[in-house]
């Protein structure tokens, strides 16, 4: 048994209490080797259950129902495309390479991506894995049946994650196996080397850890610089909604043993409690910019809430191996509450897409801040929306201020989020699916300034509803979204799509992508993959005169200008359209600028195209 302290926040009133939670050691030996790079047959097998099952067990989706039952009518409006939203001063990242991710296999999508230093893509949903280079091309692909097959676990694969390690450079994915006590095991696979088309370590956890008749459902996953945390949610067959959920534990694994391929000795924290109730569907704090520790960090909500401002926040304060570790609970009370969100509409009126609870989603830690993302309502027309907490002073009095990522006229789900600042900004993009009467579902993203939203920018739209089972659809049950290390306010996503399928009529389609914040620096300037000629004049400028800028494609390419001062600030998007191939020539205003010095930078689908200083005179 170990002792915590428990800092209840209201305010500015903190409440000392003492819990007690419990702790296990197991000892897992590794079971097995994945050769990724061995040819074998792999006929890619599934069963498919023809019911819409929420994470959580069918117990779930008829208590969900019937919370979601007393949700209000929804308020719709006619869709005014891009200004449905209020116009925001935030400018939207840009989407460069993007491509088809894993093939629809008779499963709902439960998308998750990881990407190296080197380009090295490990992409997931419910059936697969595949690696991809950064132009899209597959360089393996398995089932999860052949990627696990050496375990030699029989029962059914699903929820699916994958991280990458930028301290190691190493890649960790893990799935689930089995719904019953009897039949679940968890799945985690560590590569061998940075090269996940080779060898990974193979382990098979207890999905009954505590041999109380539970199996474990739906997964979250993040890193510290040695450790890897899992939660997990145990659950019982059959029964009510109250009796099926017993609790959720945290894993607490050595990540270097498992990479060595080395006997594993996880800790497992149990009977996590406030107020003598289990706290449900504990989310792992990433790091930001990189893997931080030897500390991790975890938040839940009240998820089956209508309308809630409760936000539980967690510190593990060390290492599995250190006997002075502790967890200790917080309370938090955010500025403004989330709900349940209704399901999403499709432009069917007798299709929908789940968006199951409140749960907390994504999150991560950067500069004594977190930020996270959950479904949520949005209260002013009742529309399924993203909820974004922002955490300040972690590791001092910390407080939230929230907000609504809404629209007129779409409706929102599984939000993903990507650190994308530095030492001087924070900054996130978030990516999410997005569905309406007016628009197949599709996923977009948007750029978070530390304080605002930008517009939603398309990634991918869909070109049919999703109808496989008819009803409520699955929607997936979350999005992949990593920055990419090495490169500093870039990213890669993974979200759903409504595609015409081959075999049937509609299916789920998966869209990979990587995004870029506007953004530069003085000194360095943002990653360039060319450098085009161009010809800037009158260069020095006026004050209101005009600029005009002259360039050349090779290829037609969807091309932004954005205007930046030297410290690196966006001042305005000027363009953001498609360029034909051959000379182009555009051309700005400088009313609007005081005299002094600018940057003038363009981007395409590859990267920055050109940047180039503006230097502009007071009038003579």
């Amino acid at each position: 048994m170990n002792r915590y302290y428990l800092l209840l926040l209201f305010g500015s009133l903190w409440i000392n209490s003492i819990e007690a939670q419990n702790t296990t050691l197991f000892r897992i030996e590794r079971s097995g080797v994945c050769q990724m790079a061995q040819a074998r047959p792999d006929f890619y097998p599934v069963l498919r259950h023809l019911e819409a099952p929420l994470p959580g067990h069918t117990t779930a989706a008829a208590h969900l129902s019937l919370i979601k039952a007393q949700l209000p009518a929804k308020t719709y409006h006619t869709p005014k495309g891009a200004t449905s939203f209020k116009k925001s001063p935030v400018v939207a990242p840009f989407v460069m390479r993007n491509f088809k991710g894993n093939p629809y296999n008779n499963i709902p999508n439960d998308n998750s991506l990881a990407i190296s230093n080197d380009g090295m893509i490990v992409s997931v949903i419910n059936s697969t894995i595949q690696v991809y280079n950064t132009d899209g091309k597959v360089l393996q692909s398995r089932s999860l049946e052949a990627f696990g097959d050496t375990l030699h676990i029989d029962a059914h694969k699903f929820d699916p994650r994958a991280l990458y390690d930028p301290v190691a450079d190493r890649f960790i994915v893990t799935y689930l196996n089995g719904t019953s006590a009897a039949t679940s095991m968890i799945t985690i696979a560590f590569s061998q080397t940075n090269d996940p088309t080779g060898d990974w370590n193979m382990y098979a956890l207890p999905g009954n850890p505590l041999s109380d008749s539970s199996w474990s459902d739906f997964p979250m996953i993040s890193i510290s610089n040695g450790e890897l945390f899992y939660t997990i949610n145990l659950l019982t067959p059959g029964g009510s909604w109250q009796t099926s959920f017993k609790q959720t534990v945290i894993w607490q694994i050595d990540k270097d043993q498992g990479y060595k391929g080395e006997a594993i000795n996880p800790k497992l924290w149990s009977g996590i409690r406030f107020g003598n109730k289990p706290i449900r569907n504990l989310h792992p704090v990433k790091g930001g910019s990189k893997p931080y520790g030897p500390h991790a960090y975890f938040l839940s909500d009240r998820n089956f809430d209508l309308q809630n401002d409760t936000i539980f926040f967690l510190k593990l304060t060390g290492t599995a191996t250190d006997p002075k570790t502790e967890l200790e609970i917080g309370v938090l009370r955010a500025d403004l509450a989330y709900g349940v969100p209704p399901n999403a509409a499709q432009k069917h009126p007798a299709l929908e897409l789940q968006t199951n609870d409140a749960r907390i989603l994504d999150a991560f830690l950067e500069n004594n801040q977190i930020v996270f993302a959950a479904n949520s309502i949005d209260t002013s027309n009742n529309y399924a929306a993203i909820y974004l907490g922002h955490i300040y002073d972690v590791d001092g009095k910390p407080s939230i201020r929230a907000q609504i990522f809404g629209h007129d006229s779409l409706e929102f789900g599984y939000p993903g989020l990507a650190f994308t600042g530095n030492q001087e900004e924070f900054s996130a993009v978030m990516c999410m699916n997005y569905s309406s009467f007016y628009e197949y579902p599709g996923c977009g993203i948007s750029f978070y300034d530390g304080k605002e939203f930008s517009n939603l920018k398309t990634v991918r739209e869909g070109n049919s509803n999703i109808n496989i089972l008819g009803g409520a659809e699955r929607w997936g049950d979350y999005m992949g979204m990593q920055p990419k290390y090495n490169e500093p306010g870039r990213c890669w996503m993974s979200g759903t799509f409504g595609r015409d399928g081959v075999s049937v009529g509609t299916e789920y389609g998966t869209w990979i992508a990587e995004i870029q914040k506007y953004g530069y620096n003085s000194n360095e300037g943002l990653v360039a993959n060319k450098d085009l000629p161009a010809s800037l004049y009158p260069n020095p400028s006026f004050e209101s005169t005009w600029v005009t800028v002259d360039f050349e494609l090779k290829t037609s390419d969807m091309v932004a200008i954005v205007l930046f001062n030297t410290q690196g600030k966006v001042l305005a998007q000027l363009l953001h359209r498609e360029a034909r191939a051959g000379k182009n020539q555009f051309s700005f205003s400088t009313a609007p600028l005081a005299p002094g010095t600018y940057i003038l930078s363009a981007h395409g689908t590859t990267g920055q195209l050109f940047s180039r200083r503006l230097m502009v005179a007071p009038k003579e």
